[in-house]
């Protein structure tokens, strides 16, 4: 059974285990997390634990009460209720044998947080697909760029 571990700031180890991992990007990086920390958004940093309290996953979410500058939800105003939740290639899953657990602890959370949520989930992962009646995947491509490393 996976726990969820949520805190304000990164464990000493958390930029470590990005580097070991083939799908971590500056996206999900502590020093990311800081830097859009000082503007305007909240940082969590999650950690999936597995039974022995050894960390199988992590993620960086940023939450928000605005969409700040963007010009095309200025119109919104103050419509905007709850926080927003936004996350990019994420999260980078260490032990893929959890994959559907820590989907499934992570849809759990935001569904109990109650955010909007705008999250990207990392392109090379077949497993980000979950299905969720509260929750909508919309699924993306890349049509310019082969992000496989085959010569096939």
């Amino acid at each position: 059974m996976l726990k969820l571990k949520v805190t304000n700031n990164a464990d000493a180890e958390w930029n470590t285990r990005l580097k070991n991992s083939n799908l971590a990007t500056i996206y999900q990086t502590s020093v990311w997390g800081n830097l859009l920390s000082n503007s305007n958004r909240k940082c969590d940093f999650l950690q999936f634990l597995d039974e022995q309290g050894k960390v199988v996953a992590q993620t960086l979410l940023f939450i928000s009460q605005t969409f700040g500058k963007n010009p095309f939800m200025k119109a919104l105003g103050n419509k905007i209720k709850r926080p927003i939740c936004t996350w990019s290639y994420g999260p980078i899953i260490f032990q893929e044998k959890f994959s559907q657990d820590i989907l499934s602890l992570l849809i759990d959370y935001l569904i109990e947080k109650n955010y909007k949520i705008i999250g990207v989930g990392h392109p090379l992962l077949p497993y980000f697909e979950i299905q969720n009646k509260k929750i909508e995947f919309i699924k993306w491509i890349t049509f310019l760029i082969d992000l496989n490393n085959s010569t096939e």
